[in-house]
């Protein structure tokens, strides 16, 4: 089988070019300096996987979809799913997979990480992915690209929201990172570790993730409503309010608080020994 994927000499290509290998396949990675050449390349690719930044993913595909023989597979390996999904099933007639790697690409191997497959259109070639991934020891967490995005809204949008909101903090009080280190529970190193992963990457990435993903409005409304709210009893000094605020987050999170302490704690151990 060949795979071509257009994007293939980034990061993210390059992890999923050995993957694919690794499986018995002929992988052929395209770059911008193959644009002039695509209908060639791609006339006899049985899949063709788009991996590229978020800000032109669309203009990507839509000059790929075209190209691709229409009994392949066009997938996507996109932070967000609503547009690229919508805009693969506009550019090809064929079948089509959104999918989203929930993993940076400095991995040696992808045992035991989790990849969202969003169902688009057909379902052969939705089988034979699912199945790759699985019989990898891969967790495969099917879902609609609507589903995925209002998930990604927060579990990336608003952790990522988080660690920018410290890390200005810290700057307007012009605050010395490595000083504040000296005064930081092992929980806060983490915390500043975090900062520090956020700003060694992308930065293109990032504003991508935040701006264009269409489910991300409410949540930064409510974000916003849930700040003002512990802000106004902290400032209040309403300590009722608080612990029955507190009381009734441990209520809702109960079924996951024994584990969270149990692996926050090998964190933490984690932290204190280095």
């Amino acid at each position: 089988m060949k795979i071509s994927i257009v994007g293939g000499n980034g990061p993210m290509g390059t992890l999923f070019k050995r993957f694919f290998e690794e499986q018995g396949h002929v992988v052929e990675p395209l770059g911008r300096k193959d644009e002039p050449h695509y209908k060639e390349r791609l006339k006899d690719s049985d899949v063709v996987i788009i991996t590229v930044p978020i800000a032109v993913t669309k203009e990507v595909i839509l000059k790929v979809g075209p190209l691709i023989p229409p009994e392949s597979l066009l997938m996507d390996m996109t932070s967000l799913k609503v547009f690229p999904v919508e805009t693969m099933l506009r550019a090809f007639k064929g079948e089509v997979i959104g999918t989203h790697p929930l993993f940076g690409p400095s991995l040696e191997t992808l045992s035991g990480q989790t990849i969202v497959v969003t169902r688009a259109r057909g379902e052969k070639w939705l089988s034979w992915l699912t199945e790759t991934f699985t019989r990898n020891n891969i967790t495969v967490t099917l879902s609609t690209p609507q589903e995925h995005d209002r998930f990604m809204a927060l579990t990336q949008c608003v952790r990522t929201l988080n660690t920018m909101v410290l890390s200005k903090v810290i700057r307007d009080n012009e605050l010395n990172p490595k000083q504040l280190l000296k005064y930081a529970t092992p929980i806060f190193k983490g915390e500043m570790w975090w900062v520090g992963r956020l700003f060694s990457q992308d930065p293109e990435l990032y504003a991508g993730i935040q701006m264009e993903n269409q489910m991300i409005g409410n949540v930064l409304e409510d974000y916003l409503s849930a700040g003002k709210e512990l802000v106004d009893i902290i400032t209040r000094k309403d300590k009722e309010e608080f612990i029955k605020l507190f009381e009734e987050s441990a209520d809702y999170y109960k079924e996951i608080l024994e584990e969270a302490k149990n692996r926050s704690n090998k964190m933490i151990d984690e932290i204190v020994r280095t």
